[in-house]
């Protein structure tokens, strides 16, 4: 071996060669072709497919599995690839393919010999515009990236490191951009309604907040925003998120506080930001439907230099409309520009800002029970009847959030991370509420909570991670310091001078509302949590993640009428475990144990302050991806349980305790298709075994209230590619939700309710060239328009209608 060559590396073992030459020499005697022979001896025809599964990571160990799969020989300077990534490759690919997608960005090209092996050299400079092209329209699926088609592998909410989904001992769904858009989701509900364990308008009809239930467990509580806190203080501070500023949105189900903190035990929604994209892009949508909605769209993404290190992104929303409820409206304002910047392939830092302006329904939008659910001899109260007064209910708020993300990769090994988001609120909110129906089953009390809310918080999220190697054995060792802090201040009105209302034949105007001051009062919350993951990869088959977090937290409450303040702090230790196997064939069997923690505002009658809730969840399933990325299977089992629930003081009226356990057992199903012959595919099935374990109540024993036992979706998009229907596609879902109780003895039941949705899209670039990018797009919810009841149990006797139908028309233009 001359000098030259010493430096250089070779793969390809000699066991290896001996076989392929053994297997040549067979050939000879059966007499094949010198071109089969050729192939035989040297590896794989160079335009033969074959599949692929190779991680993001170090280059020269991602070529060392590429040469084995392929059967190929690449030799190379060591010294090129030294410190070099790749973002790995998944999927089917011929030789060639595969090797210029393992080193896009690298700057190092293959070059195949006469003897069919290959060699690296470095990617000259002047390399022609149209390769150039072919390598910027592929991009390698990240954790916090876009997803072609409604497949996610990879994620970063389970364990906030970019990691196979497939590897995380806990169940995860993925809502990829390319899903909302077929699906026409106008809310954050709208996207979560197909998936697994999770119900997405478990409030029923409410534009003012986003409210969800997980695995049986309801609240506003589980949103973060690029994986930092947005929710602060149960119920206030609430807002809604707008869908298109999304690039994915992914829910983590079971307990997660070892990496998030305080948090609800049924998991937490993480809303991933769109952000600057490496290929400029854009394009304008325009909408109109029912209830008089309008709206326009855009998201546009390019460079600011001609290097491409300064990226920028804008998206922006505006849009008039009313609500489904007479007299009220759904307007909204939504800014949100972006701005990356890349020096080196080892350090980015995006800027991302956010500007919200939602003018929408004050009202609680509960009607009845008698009139509704249940039989009335006057009628039925119509789903659009409002109990509200036009000139007084209302919610309006100006939202604004700034955030910075940064990384730096100080070599192979380390690599820094910081997040931090900045957010403030302001809110004038009037509720008015229909009370108990009187005598006459026709006429409603009314009364009114009003409150003007402002609220401030900093989240920041400080992580090392270590990737290193030793005894054999892989590790990815997460090391983070986050801390938080938010204000909120809050003034309450009590409405006065509301006027009974005839809910079959209602008068507006009657009223003389005044409001007066009811309490004044503040809140601050802080936390700090120090929080240690190990990812173990053993044999490149088995993954053991391993993770404890202590954190710290505190509340203050001060009424500013009464002068009385009060304080909780909170120290938890929470942790989990998980082992997956992935075997070459997709199926990952898993098992996993988490737990959280959430502070509970109040005290007891003995003036003790509450201890937080906690939650711990045994979990195991089976995870299914295609090596070509197409398809993914998941099914789960879990027993989730909850400890610290408020219930009611039956010795002390007025006050709570904390007597209250409640158990979540059940059967998650989802499956995620983008299959090559047009058809992407999602469907759920969701089976909750809920019990109320420990209470001094009448529900003890019993199932808590507004959860289905059984929940089941479908979902199917299908875009013809050829004939007549060339450029047509047409989606159908249906959403199957089960019966469930409305009262804690379990003695009174909602009936099951069956949905469907539909759409339709065309693709004009499929008539004419000339017409690329266009496209229009048109989505049903509810296409029947059924009526049906999503929650009762309300104040009042009262119930919610569901969301009813919903039919928008989009125009839009990429490009």
């Amino acid at each position: 071996m001359t000098t030259q060559q010493a430096h250089s590396r070779f793969i390809r073992t000699p066991l290896a060669r001996a076989i392929q030459y053994g297997l040549l020499a067979s050939c000879l005697a059966a007499g094949l072709p010198a071109k089969a022979l050729a192939q035989q001896a040297t590896g794989q025809d160079s335009t033969a497919q074959q599949t692929y599964s190779i991680e993001a990571g170090q280059l020269d160990t991602a070529l060392n599995r590429f040469a084995v799969s392929a059967g190929i020989e690449i030799a190379f300077d060591a010294s090129l690839t030294s410190g070099k990534q790749t973002n790995g490759l998944q999927g089917q690919y011929s030789v060639d393919e595969g090797l210029q997608r393992l080193l896009a960005g690298t700057g190092l090209a293959p070059v195949r010999r006469g003897d069919g092996s290959y060699r690296l050299e470095e990617r000259p400079a002047d390399v022609n515009l149209s390769t150039m092209r072919v390598e910027a329209d592929w991009v390698q699926e990240t954790a916090t990236g876009p997803v072609d088609g409604y497949v996610a592998t990879r994620t970063a909410t389970g364990t906030k490191t970019d990691t196979p989904i497939n590897e995380v001992p806990q169940s995860i769904s993925v809502i990829t951009h390319d899903e909302v858009v077929a699906r026409g989701a106008q809310s954050i509900g709208d996207t979560l309604s197909y998936t697994a364990g999770v119900e997405g308008h478990s409030n029923g009809l409410d534009p003012r907040r986003d409210f969800i239930s997980i695995r049986g467990f309801s609240g506003t509580e589980y949103f973060y925003r690029d994986g930092l806190r947005l929710t602060g203080f149960n119920n206030q501070g609430r807002t809604v998120s707008e869908p298109y500023g999304l690039e994915r949105i992914e829910v983590l189900k079971g307990p997660s506080s070892v990496l998030y903190g305080q948090g609800g035990p049924g998991g937490i929604v993480n809303l991933v930001s769109k952000k600057p994209t490496e290929i400029p892009q854009g394009e304008v949508r325009v909408s109109a439907g029912s209830d008089d909605h309008h709206q326009v769209n855009t998201d546009v993404s390019g460079h600011l230099d001609d290097q491409g290190d300064f990226k920028y992104r804008f998206v922006g929303l505006l849009r008039e409309a009313n609500a489904e409820i007479d007299y009220t409206k759904n307007d909204r304002t939504y800014l949100a520009p972006s701005l990356s910047w890349t020096p080196s392939d080892k350090t980015s830092i995006t800027l991302l800002a956010e500007y919200k302006e939602i003018d929408t329904i004050g009202s609680y939008i509960v009607l009845p029970r008698l009139g509704t659910l249940d039989s009335n001899p006057n009628g039925q109260i119509p789903r659009s009847r409002y109990v509200g007064e036009p000139d007084t209910d209302n919610f309006e708020q100006d939202y604004f959030s700034v955030a910075s993300l940064f990384e730096h990769k100080f070599n192979d090994t380390v690599t820094i991370r910081q997040n931090t988001r900045y957010r403030e609120a302001e809110t004038d909110i009037t509720n008015i509420y229909a009370g108990q129906i009187m005598d006459d089953l026709r006429t409603i009390p009314r009364f009114g909570l009003g409150r003007d809310e402002k609220i401030d918080a900093i989240t920041t999220d400080s992580q090392l991670q270590f990737d290193f190697n030793t005894q054999g054995i892989d590790h990815k060792v997460l090391v983070g310091l986050d801390w938080q802090r938010a204000n909120n201040d809050l003034t309450y009105y009590s409405v006065q001078g509301l006027t009974p209302l005839d809910i079959f034949d209602p008068v507006y105007g009657t009223s003389n509302p005044t409001q007066a001051m009811s309490a004044s009062a503040s809140q601050e919350l802080e936390q700090t949590g120090l929080y240690m993951q190990d990812q173990i990869k053993l044999d490149d088959r088995w993954a053991l993640t391993l993770a404890g977090r202590r954190d710290w937290s505190s509340q203050t409450n001060r009424d500013r009428i009464e002068h009385t303040e009060n304080k909780a702090s909170d120290s938890e230790f929470t942790h989990r475990v998980g082992l997956a196997y992935t075997a070459d064939n997709g199926l990952t069997p898993y098992i996993g144990y988490s737990t959280s923690f959430l502070p509970v505002v109040g005290q007891g009658a003995d003036g003790a302050t509450f201890e937080p809730e906690t939650a711990q969840q045994y979990e195991t399933g089976i995870k299914y991806f295609s090596n070509d990325g197409n398809l993914s299977i998941t099914g789960s089992i879990f027993d989730l349980t909850r400890q610290n629930v408020t219930t009611a003081d039956l010795d002390n009226p007025g006050f709570n305790q904390q007597t209250g356990e409640w158990r979540s057992r059940g059967l998650e199903l989802e499956a995620r298709a983008s299959l090559p012959v047009g058809l992407d595919l999602v469907a759920s099935y969701t089976y909750l075994d809920l019990e109320v374990t420990e209470s001094n109540g009448d529900d003890l024993g019993k199932r808590p209230t507004d959860q289905p036992e059984n929940m089941a979706n479908l979902w199917a998009n299908y875009n013809f590619s050829s004939g007549i229907f060339n450029g047509l596609g047409l989606g159908a879902g249906v959403r199957y939700i089960g019966s469930s109780y409305y009262d804690s003895a379990n003695e009174n039941s909602l009936p099951s309710t069956t949905l469907f949705d539909a759409s339709l899209n065309y693709d004009f670039s499929r008539v004419d060239a000339s017409f690329e990018g266009w496209n229009a797009q048109v989505n049903a919810n509810n296409v029947t328009d059924k009526e049906y009841i999503s929650n009762c149990g309300y104040f009042g006797d009262s119930c919610k209608y569901g969301v009813g139908r919903n039919v928008i028309g989009t125009i839009s233009y990429a490009w």
